[in-house]
């Protein structure tokens, strides 16, 4: 981070799969971040699996502002289509950076769509947008790129989000041909023990799908 800020640029940290760290790990991380800030362009955390609500991002921007006055940053995912009503309870506790895409472009469930952020912000506050550029760009670019290249809801990435686990584990099922029942039940099993599928743990997982009869 020194050598970056030392060369020009600006750095921002971000904090990824926020749900998955405890607290007392989230204020340690704060109070060395708040030695360094005038390095740091801010903060970020993100809703990595795409599993929180606005009570979440609620709580950990109260947690951030108590333990730095670093500016932040946060970037959520579409998983249970919370990521505007997310970005929205961000901004109104303080969150100064706002990560979107383009027609929500993302992997899986996609990001925050950028022409849904700026519409909200053209017409509820002093920030006004070219809403017909926007607009262009997407039906002369990512529309048809989105026939190519699928992202955006669906129950596989619902299966993620609800269970806060990580989006490859339910590509494996699927590959495997798990209906969605079996799918959701084994990754309701995973939810409840973070310790171990905190992440992508593909040795854990063929372990328990071993456990399970589901693979030899």
């Amino acid at each position: 981070m020194d050598d970056l800020h030392e060369k020009g640029y600006e750095v921002f940290l971000n904090l990824m799969a926020y749900t998955h760290i405890e607290k007392r790990e989230i204020v340690q991380i704060l109070n060395k971040i708040d030695k360094s800030k005038k390095k740091l362009k801010a903060f970020y955390f993100a809703d990595s699996f795409g599993s929180l609500y606005p009570n979440s991002i609620k709580e950990i921007t109260n947690v951030i502002k108590e333990h730095t006055d670093i500016k932040i940053g946060f970037h959520g995912h579409n998983n249970l289509q919370m990521a505007f009503a997310n970005a929205l309870t961000a901004v109104e506790n303080g969150v100064t950076f706002i990560d979107s895409s383009l027609y929500g472009q993302g992997r899986g469930a996609g990001n925050l769509p950028t022409e849904i952020i700026c519409a909200y912000l053209d017409a509820n506050s002093n920030k006004h947008f070219d809403m017909k550029k926007i607009i262009s760009i997407i039906e002369s670019t990512f529309i048809g790129c989105s026939s190519k290249v699928t992202w955006g809801y669906n129950i596989d990435t619902f299966l993620s989000g609800i269970n806060d686990v990580h989006p490859s584990y339910i590509k494996k099922l699927r590959a495997i041909n798990l209906s969605t029942v079996e799918s959701y039940i084994l990754m309701q099993e995973m939810a409840q023990n973070k310790n171990i599928f905190s992440g992508y743990n593909e040795v854990a997982f063929e372990e328990l799908l071993k456990a399970k009869k589901i693979i030899e």
